[in-house]
């Protein structure tokens, strides 16, 4: 099976003109400088999840007596542990929606489907 997929390459390669390999070439260069930036944009969110020192945790209730609570919670561990909490219990006290923000903007969040 590598034999033949390996063949397969070889007759690709050899009918491809320089300007198609250039063209191969810029295309792989800009996959890789892009991936790239993905890693560093997702590392750059992460330290700020981390570093990060006040959390929101919101609650969205299902019934309207009681719709909306919000929890202030200080360091990154306390607050993960509070919204595992909360999202195994989620269905039977009644919740909608649980929320974790940071510097007013979503961090992580989940829905409860009734």
């Amino acid at each position: 099976m590598n034999n033949m997929i390996n063949l397969i390459n070889e007759v690709k390669n050899s009918l491809m003109t320089p300007e198609d390999r250039e063209i191969r070439d810029l295309l792989r260069k800009l996959a890789t400088e892009k991936r790239n930036e993905r890693i560093r944009n997702e590392g750059i969110r992460m330290n700020k999840l981390y570093n990060g020192l006040n959390y929101e945790l919101n609650l969205y209730y299902v019934d309207t007596k009681k719709s909306f609570e919000e929890i202030s919670i200080e360091g990154y561990t306390n607050t993960i542990s509070l919204y595992d909490t909360y999202r195994k219990i989620g269905f039977n006290i009644g919740l909608r929606k649980v929320t974790i923000m940071l510097d007013g903007k979503k961090v992580k969040s989940v829905n409860f489907k009734y």
